[in-house]
């Protein structure tokens, strides 16, 4: 990282920027949520009310094709976003951590010296639970495809 050099002025500044990417991941981490709930409950809605007379069989293309199809895309545009979110979540914790160093190296060291589960190797984070769920809805898409198109 090059060199910053701040004077006493800029310390407010940076105290704001800071914040301000603090705000900045709760707003994608909101969004995420958000984004991804709204899919899993229309992806719930429409098996429960697409397929609540299936045992008779698949009747239609909507429930061998659209159905699934719209879920199968819909999930992957979800698990998609979590991951571009992420992104940017790093990114914000980054600008953060520079604006931490340069205006109060002393919290800067507190945060350092605490020991943080590595959210990469945490398998059960709660992204990683959305995306799981994500990945069980593209499961029952394929499986409804699979049959639809064999039956």
């Amino acid at each position: 990282m090059k060199k910053i050099e701040i004077n006493k002025g800029d310390i407010e500044h940076l105290k704001e920027y800071h914040q301000l990417q603090y705000e900045r991941i709760d707003k994608l981490e909101e969004q995420r949520f958000n984004f991804a709930n709204l899919i899993l409950t229309l992806g719930t809605f429409a098996l429960t009310f697409g397929y609540k007379d299936a045992s008779i069989g698949f009747n239609n293309a909507i429930q061998k094709i659209a159905i699934p199809l719209l879920l199968l895309i819909s999930n992957i545009a979800a698990i998609i976003f979590i991951f571009k979110t992420r992104e940017f979540i790093k990114m914000h914790q980054k600008r953060a951590e520079i604006a931490r160093e340069l205006y109060a190296p002393v919290l800067n060291q507190i945060n350092e010296n605490v020991t943080k589960i590595d959210s990469g190797k945490d398998i059960i984070k709660r992204s990683n639970l959305h995306i799981y769920l994500h990945g069980l809805f593209i499961i029952i898409a394929l499986s409804i495809l699979i049959y639809g198109f064999s039956h």
